[in-house]
């Protein structure tokens, strides 16, 4: 799966996407969470973090992300509000030395 489409349809999830550059949809319970978190961190790119799993987002728009996304799973991030992917992709840019420039927005992902 790639990037998601570049602008969801509900003006609320989009207000919620835009709020910050980077946006990291995890559970406080994921290790997967942990390991994107981690691997954002090396960058120095700073971040959002909503816990899916706490009050950080409601139900009804965590309902509309799946559908935008196509994905029930997280880590799940986004970059100026466009999904970049979960932990396999944020790994693969990683591994590509391209995980700092997406995050700035400096360069796509490539699967885009």
């Amino acid at each position: 799966m790639g990037c998601g489409p570049s602008k969801p349809d509900d003006e609320d999830l989009e207000k919620l996407l835009k709020r910050d550059k980077v946006i990291i949809f995890t559970k406080s319970t994921c290790p997967y969470s942990d390991f994107v978190k981690h691997m954002v961190n090396e960058t120095g790119v700073s971040y959002k973090v909503i816990e899916v799993d706490g009050n950080d987002v409601q139900p009804e728009t965590l309902m509309k992300l799946i559908k935008f996304t196509k994905n029930k799973t997280v880590p799940q991030v986004f970059v100026n509000g466009t999904y970049v992917g979960g932990m396999l992709k944020i790994d693969k840019l990683r591994d590509r030395g391209t995980l700092g420039p997406v995050l700035k927005g400096e360069k796509k992902p490539g699967w885009c």
